[in-house]
């Protein structure tokens, strides 16, 4: 969900994690995958949740998923408490962070790797 709502086309690092494939991560990359995190958890607010769940349901309606899925993303559209799930965003992006700087302290041969659905 935290790529949907960060502009990932402009970043170094952010823009290659496959939401459905896997990705890897090297040493030298991962200060700037931590620094770009970084910056857009602060960005994350209730306005942004709201646009990225009408898109998303928007673009399954398009795409023609199943009524259950479309009909569960329109209930989570209509039900959200965005002032939760703005924590629970940023409470899972700064386990990220925790996993990066264990990473990091993990030396020249320590890699994370992103694994999609």
């Amino acid at each position: 969900m935290f790529l949907g709502l960060t502009n990932a086309e402009a970043t170094a690092c952010l823009r290659f994690i496959d939401p459905y494939g896997l990705t890897l991560f090297n040493p030298y990359q991962l200060p700037v995958l931590e620094a770009e995190i970084k910056a857009r958890v602060s960005t994350i607010d209730p306005s942004v949740l709201r646009v990225h769940r009408k898109h998303r349901l928007d673009e399954a309606i398009r795409v023609g998923w199943q009524a259950t899925v479309i009909e569960t993303l329109r209930k989570d559209v209509e039900a959200a408490s965005e002032a939760e799930d703005v924590q629970e965003v940023k409470a899972h992006m700064n386990q990220v962070l925790a996993l990066i700087g264990r990473a990091r302290s993990g030396g020249d041969h320590t890699y994370l790797r992103f694994m999609g659905d």
